[in-house]
């Protein structure tokens, strides 16, 4: 079974507290920084590796990205081929 989403956000959420055990351990203990970097490195393997695989293997549904592209573009134009007015109220596309 291919994990969820929820799955792979708990081990990216487990990746950023290595992050921030890094990050606060290296500022309060800098004597310790050795230990700092393979806390950093083996909670990012952990954490973020298998983010990487599942984008891999999943890819992009091709078809849905058509679709929402052309529903973007087609609200974009305002079906009379013009664009519509965009966030400044005063300026026209010609």
């Amino acid at each position: 079974m291919p994990p969820s989403l929820f799955h792979l956000g708990v081990l990216m959420v487990f990746a950023s507290l290595g992050y921030l055990t890094g990050s606060f351990g290296n500022i309060t203990f800098p004597n310790y920084k050795e230990i700092f970097v393979w806390v950093v490195a083996v909670t990012a393997v952990i954490g973020e590796l298998p983010f990487l695989f599942w984008l891999l293997l999943r890819g992009v549904n091709i078809q849905e990205w058509n679709n929402r592209a052309a529903a973007s573009t087609a609200k974009m134009k305002g079906g009379n081929g013009r664009r519509d007015r965009g966030s400044f109220g005063h300026c026209r596309w010609r």
